[in-house]
């Protein structure tokens, strides 16, 4: 996992550019891929957020 963030900020990647990798699945990455696509506000597989 920190291998492929290290490599993103290395090379400037953005949060779009991250978000069109495909990744093996079951992998522990998919977190990173499900953070990413939250930031884009594009995650499926996270629970809603509270309303404060």
């Amino acid at each position: 996992m920190f291998r492929e963030l290290s490599t993103a900020i290395v090379n400037r990647l953005t949060i779009s550019q991250l978000a069109s990798v495909i990744r093996p699945h079951p992998t522990f990455t998919e977190g990173v891929t499900e953070a990413i696509e939250d930031a884009e506000g594009n995650a499926i597989h996270i629970a809603p957020r509270r309303k404060l």
